[in-house]
């Protein structure tokens, strides 16, 4: 077979001959774009980053496209590629792990537009996006893709309830059992009035999602005593705390800090048994609730196994069944 001398061939069209193509023959070429973008704790963008074909390598040294100083990122963390337009995360071995939608990461996956990505604590939430090559010539602008998933929805107004803060607290009445069934308090619950998280249960998925269920029982806290000021300032108020806040130096902190701005405040705070493993933290925790004037309750006791030893060493005033 012999082609003329006059004629081109190529195996693979260049940039200009696609977009001609399209011109031509009206057909729609769509190129799909993908970004990391990375939010402040009060829902600010702080910085975005595009994903090429070459991939884009995520970690704590220099030589990664994506390079965070964040002490719990390691040095060669995770990488990210394009396959078939698809993106594919990829752990490396990291110590702090990787995790996606509060699941952690073992192997690869395939991400999708919404998805929460922790690399250690440091947070970024994947876009996808297309340009359009239309019969018009050019490309058009970008467009976002309809089909976003139910939980990136959810992400945006968790960061609204929990930086504007957009939290509805509620009231439950706290019944004395022993002798008059009088109300001594009210134990103060999470609510909201987003679309899609107005019980407690949503909330606190997405904050699992986003290692936010401390900021969150935090942030509870102080909106119920607000609320419960214009309700009954001289009521005592019951405010709950969360598994992942128990034991830790950041709990007793934020105590103060809720002290200082709620003084004459009535307070007792509840832990759940299960979340009780050590007793020696019990022992300093209710040190400095009795200098801070707080009581303490242990919430839902006897609904699993016996804690004994928790309360022969620290006998809370206020046990809930």
């Amino acid at each position: 077979m012999t082609t003329p001398q006059n004629t081109r061939k190529n195996a693979l069209l260049d940039f200009s001959q696609l977009e001609k193509l399209a011109r031509d023959s009206g057909a729609v070429v769509r190129s799909c774009l993908w970004t990391l973008v990375r939010k402040s704790k009060i829902g600010a963008e702080e910085h975005r980053t595009s994903i090429s074909t070459r991939g884009l390598t995520v970690g704590r040294r220099r030589n990664n496209h994506l390079c965070l100083s964040d002490p719990t990122v390691s040095g060669n963390h995770a990488e990210l590629n394009l396959e078939n337009g698809q993106l594919i995360l990829k752990e490396l071995g990291s110590t702090n792990g990787t995790l996606v939608n509060g699941r952690r990461l073992y192997d690869t996956i395939e991400l999708k537009d919404g998805d929460v990505i922790h690399f250690g604590h440091v947070c970024f939430t994947v876009e996808k996006s297309v340009e359009q090559l239309t019969s018009s010539g050019g490309f058009a602008n970008k467009t976002c893709v309809g089909a976003v998933p139910e939980d990136a929805v959810l992400y945006q107004g968790f960061d609204r309830l929990i930086n504007t803060p957009d939290i509805d607290p509620h009231f439950q009445p706290v019944v004395n059992l022993h002798g008059p069934r009088d109300t001594i308090g009210y134990e103060v619950l999470v609510r909201s009035q987003i679309p899609g998280l107005e019980y407690p249960d949503r909330i606190f998925r997405i904050a699992a999602m986003r290692l936010a269920e401390a900021r969150l029982s935090e942030v509870c806290r102080s909106e119920g005593l607000v609320a419960g000021m214009m309700l009954d300032p001289h009521s005592t108020y019951f405010l709950n705390t969360h598994a992942a806040e128990v034991e830790t130096p950041r709990l007793i902190q934020s105590l103060q800090e809720l002290r200082d701005h709620f003084p004459q405040m009535s307070i007792v705070l509840e832990i759940h048994e299960a979340a009780i493993t050590s007793v020696k933290y019990l022992v300093e925790l209710s040190a400095v609730l009795k200098d801070l004037n707080i009581e303490l309750a242990y919430d839902d006791f006897g609904a699993g196994q016996a804690r004994l030893i928790e309360l022969f060493e620290v006998p809370p005033p206020i046990l809930e069944v």
